[in-house]
């Protein structure tokens, strides 16, 4: 460990302090690791980011039959072409899935 890695400098008025002090000897301000710091920036982002609307709208799709596709229809054969008679079998068995 180096020599500057066992001091921590106060966030408030800059004082130098030793890494294990809790608050500030010259302010009395909460001292905080940077390893702290970050863990709390990154799980203040991580939540700022599950409450934020516009994620929600994302994640929070729920099925809907009106979105369903019609795998009988002679357009998804047509749009599949040559692998059609692979991918019918499988999209059929997506679909009964949804209905279970």
């Amino acid at each position: 460990m180096t020599e500057e890695n066992k001091f921590i400098y106060c966030s408030k008025c800059g004082k130098k302090s030793s890494q294990d002090a809790k608050f500030c000897t010259n302010c009395g301000n909460k001292l905080i690791t940077i390893e702290d710091s970050i863990k709390n920036t990154t799980e203040s982002f991580k939540e700022a980011i599950k409450n934020n609307e516009t994620y929600k709208s994302f994640t929070d799709n729920t099925y809907d039959e009106y979105y369903r596709a019609d795998f009988d229809n002679k357009d998804m054969v047509n749009f599949i072409q040559k692998k059609s008679e692979y991918y019918m079998p499988k999209f059929k068995d997506i679909q009964e899935s949804y209905k279970s």
